[in-house]
């Protein structure tokens, strides 16, 4: 049976530290883990919600035969496919 499992570390967020912290005023960097805490939250909730993947992200795809034609998935864009054994 196909399977699809997402492997190795997520990419960067698609809001910088630098971004909030200037929309917010913040000046001194007392606050940054709260604040990257804020946004990975954010951006986790903002995938669940919208079902989009934000972030740069790998995925193992398992097949039962290679299949013919266009490779169809539920994560797009994308930017490389792997062939492997």
């Amino acid at each position: 049976m196909p399977s699809i499992v997402p492997f190795g570390s997520r990419g960067t967020s698609p809001v910088t530290l630098a971004e909030v912290k200037a929309y917010l005023r913040v000046t001194d960097s007392a606050q940054d883990d709260v604040l990257n805490a804020l946004i990975d939250s954010a951006t986790d909730y903002a995938e669940t919600v919208s079902g989009l993947t934000l972030r740069t992200q790998r995925f193992a795809l398992s097949l039962d035969h290679f299949p013919y034609g266009n490779v169809q998935g539920v994560f797009s864009p994308y930017t490389q496919i792997e062939l492997r054994d």
